[in-house]
């Protein structure tokens, strides 16, 4: 099996700099690029401050947005040929697609609505020698079925590209993995700002109606 992890740095001012990768740093990311109250300009520069430990000393901050937001979703078959930090997967890269579920799932009360998943996020290399942590085809399934559960739950379609199974996963098939969580992250907080809006006008704001 073969995909990639998430880089830990970015070129940015023309140097390799530290950047969060996990998916908890994304889903924040994400969020301010949601919120309305503030201008995109704004929006982009939460985005740095959250994803960079050391966005005081970075310079290009345009540069710094466009490197962040490419890291989630752009790799290549040459990242898989050279073998780089973005082709390979290892447990750790299992274990932050389980935490996104995981932190999707549990907002998706907020909208009424509940869905059955069941995330590992503890899974082991081989040499760790805990076979219940090991890469296996049966709960390699339940992996790829937490996703799917929540491109249901939230009335989406999976990406063009998305897995059947995880055997000989190519870079497209992982790449639409990521995507789906986007998906489906991006549907809750389209619902949630709806709710907001919905909720605003029926307080009492005149709509003009």
């Amino acid at each position: 099996m073969s995909a990639w992890s998430l880089p830990t740095t970015a070129t940015v001012d023309g140097k390799e700099t530290p950047i969060r990768s996990d998916f908890r740093a994304v889903l924040d990311a994400l969020a301010a690029l949601d919120d309305l109250d503030l201008t995109m300009p704004e929006r982009a520069a939460a985005c740095v401050r959250i994803l960079y430990p050391e966005w005081k000393d970075i310079q290009d901050w345009d540069g710094a947005f466009k490197a962040a937001i490419d890291l989630v979703i752009d790799r290549t078959e040459t990242d898989v040929l050279l073998g780089n930090s973005k082709g390979i997967y290892q447990a750790e890269d299992l274990n932050r697609v389980g935490q996104a579920v995981e932190e999707l799932a549990a907002l998706l009360p907020q909208l009424d609505l509940q869905t059955a998943v069941a995330p590992k996020t503890d899974w082991a290399p081989p040499e760790a020698y805990d076979p219940d942590k090991w890469i296996r085809t049966a709960n390699m399934a339940v992996y790829l079925e937490n996703v799917t559960t929540l491109l249901s739950t939230m009335g989406i379609l999976a990406p063009a590209d998305f897995p059947v199974d995880m055997n000989f996963l190519t870079y497209r098939g992982a790449n639409a993995i990521e995507k789906a969580l986007l998906q489906v992250h991006d549907r809750i907080c389209g619902i949630q700002n709806a709710y907001q809006y919905s909720g605003a006008a029926y307080a009492g704001e005149e709509t003009g109606l």
